[in-house]
């Protein structure tokens, strides 16, 4: 009973005892009180305008490898087209658009283009004359 007495002694102490203080952050001249919950991290690199363009074109005539691509940005609006050659020897031609107002949009459209052979190590190929494409 005696050791009881004594335990709720030292638990009441302690319990009634003066908080201490814990050590705080070092203050670096600013408040808490200037930053608010609304405002957002910036990120150096956002272009609220952004524009680029670029192009490219391949022409491989021993594999028949024949393409290209365009392609534009101004601001929210892409707008490009490409070109490939397809195995059965139609040249695809895909010219598209993508905003925030309709979303992406293509067009695509199908040419016929002259063949020729094409020999790979000694095997004969359907291949295209690269002198047919044209964009």
């Amino acid at each position: 009973m005696a050791l009881q007495i004594v335990l709720l002694a030292s638990l009441m102490a302690v319990a009634t005892a003066a908080p201490q203080s814990l050590p705080t952050a070092p203050n670096y001249g600013h408040s808490a009180s200037a930053y608010t919950e609304d405002m957002k991290p910036v990120d150096a690199d956002y272009d609220s305008n952004p524009e680029y363009s670029f192009s490219y074109e391949v022409h491989d005539e021993l594999s028949g490898d024949v393409k290209s691509h365009q392609e534009a940005r101004h601001g929210d609006v892409v707008e490009g087209f490409y070109t490939l050659i397809e195995p059965d020897g139609h040249r695809r031609i895909v010219e598209y658009k993508a905003d925030g107002q309709s979303g992406f949009n293509a067009v695509v459209r199908r040419e016929p283009v002259g063949t020729r052979n094409v020999h790979n190590n000694g095997v004969q190929t359907a291949g295209y004359n690269v002198n047919d494409y044209q964009h």
